[in-house]
């Protein structure tokens, strides 16, 4: 065994003030939300903030609850199907899954009131806003960099091996002999690398899953069925785990190193809050207009962090890095934080043509710089990044329907912008087709959504392209009574 090891102990009792592993894309992960609701909504791209009729509205503009005449129940289901292509060293890669699961619950109460004010409507709606699960994979031969030299050696120079970072790596390429003090006992802290030459195949895992939901209480009034206004109370539940396996194997320049895995968990839970007010005015019998405002999201968050690695050398010695405290268990971090996601303003039109059919757009702005965590003196750093990459972003939905006695046809678009200053990545795209059939107090609405996009991915300096294509379809049920 190494005679690090034996010492690790100690170093461990020094280093537990390290910093977690929180960062700018913590706040933007946590503040994206997806285009789904309601099969009638996600027909019409989503652009639904100055019509009523379906509880997916309300998740838009709470006053699109004041223009339900009836009492109603309804379900959403979904089935995804995800296609992602990474594209590493020129290597291209394809990871596919499929998920189905819950995406809308909700039950309007509708309470006519004979006066001016003529209709007081409440609700409660449950809604997946972000499905975090996500799987990709890359791999190939990198014949000029290693992680060993041009991340963990990097990272370590200038630092005492006691403060070794657990969260970037560093310490655990030490304590396996990946990297190594020049001069122990100099004070000078400069490392130097195990391996002799780069030229090796990398290959890297991620596997996240999780969701954000959202249970909303909401109230509206409808004055002369020509102004609606809707105010909304909502609550989220964040689960994310992220699961990340990097690998190093086939050195051809080096005999000493044979591979090495370095292994990181991190899983974050917590509880969020956020209220939503709107308004949907009428000015002629066939035109709509809405305006809406999201709060902030408030998030509550709790983060367990784990890593490892092992290391097999030539001589058929491993090293196993997971226990730094050597009491025979895997050793994790935990810290609580708050976050704030950005507020976001919709401006919305709608024309209804002769009860027949009808044009809807939406147009939302959102700063994803104004995102921040609640600690500006902790995370001082995180906070300042977020301000310098990310910026307002503009998202235009937009649909059409027609109705053919009882049955109705839909299609819609949805661009939503990229959340960051250099616009190259990050914008995302939706097309969208429906039908709606309605047999009395009975409504059956079917929605097909194809979703493109292409991000970018980094990891220690690796970088790849992601590109993204995804299906989704939504049956939702609506019984009126």
């Amino acid at each position: 065994m190494n005679m690090k090891t034996f010492n690790a102990l100690s170093i461990f009792l020094l280093t537990i003030n390290l910093s977690l592993s929180q960062n700018a894309d913590d706040v933007l992960r946590f503040s994206l939300s997806e285009n789904f609701s309601t099969a009638r909504v996600n027909g019409l791209g989503g652009s639904f903030g100055a019509l009523g009729g379906s509880s997916g509205g309300i998740l838009i503009n709470p006053a699109s609850l004041a223009i339900f005449r009836t009492d109603e129940l309804s379900f959403t289901l979904s089935n995804h199907s995800e296609n992602i292509e990474s594209i590493f060293l020129e290597n291209s890669n394809s990871s596919e899954r499929d998920k189905f699961s819950i995406q809308n619950l909700s039950y309007v109460k509708n309470l006519n009131i004979d006066s001016d004010w003529n209709r007081l409507n409440m609700a409660i709606t449950w809604n997946r806003n972000n499905d975090l699960n996500r799987q990709f994979y890359m791999q190939g031969f990198n014949e000029n960099n290693s992680m060993i030299n041009n991340y963990f050696l990097e990272e370590a120079q200038n630092t005492p091996d006691s403060l070794l970072n657990y969260f970037d790596g560093t310490a655990s390429a030490y304590w396996t002999d990946l990297i190594d003090l020049t001069n122990p006992n100099s004070g000078e802290n400069q490392y130097f690398s195990n391996l002799d030459q780069p030229g090796q195949m990398q290959s890297l895992s991620i596997n996240e899953t999780g969701y954000i939901n959202e249970l909303g209480f909401a109230c509206s009034g409808a004055y002369k069925d020509l102004v609606f206004v809707g105010l909304s109370l909502n609550f989220l539940d964040l689960d994310f785990l992220k699961q990340t396996s990097y690998s190093e194997t086939d050195f051809e320049n080096n005999t000493n190193i044979e591979s090495f895995t370095y292994n990181t968990d991190l899983h974050i839970t917590g509880e969020g809050t956020n209220f939503k007010i709107g308004t949907i005015f009428k000015p002629i019998s066939n035109l709509r207009l809405g305006l809406a405002y999201h709060s902030r999201n408030y998030y509550s968050l709790y983060e367990e962090y784990t890593s490892d690695m092992v290391v097999n050398y030539s001589n058929g010695q491993a090293i196993d890095y997971f226990d730094p405290n050597l009491d025979g268990l895997r050793d994790f971090e935990t810290e609580y934080y708050n976050i704030y996601s950005p507020a976001k303003t919709i401006s919305s039109i709608a024309l209804v043509i002769s009860k027949k059919g009808l044009i809807t757009i939406d147009y939302e702005s959102i700063n994803y710089g104004s995102g921040k965590f609640e600690d500006r003196f902790k995370f001082n750093e995180e906070n300042q990044t977020i301000i310098n990459e990310f910026t307002t972003a503009t998202n235009i939905k937009a649909g059409l329907e027609w109705k053919f006695n009882n049955i109705a046809v839909r299609s819609g678009y949805a661009i939503l912008g990229s959340p960051y200053k250099n616009q190259e990545t990050g914008q995302r795209e939706y097309i969208s087709t429906g039908i709606g059939i309605q047999n009395g107090q009975y409504f059956i609405d079917l929605s097909y959504i194809q979703f493109i996009e292409e991000s970018y991915f980094e990891y220690n300096k690796l970088s790849s392209m992601l590109n993204t294509s995804s299906s989704r379809v939504l049956i939702s049920c609506n019984y009126k009574f």
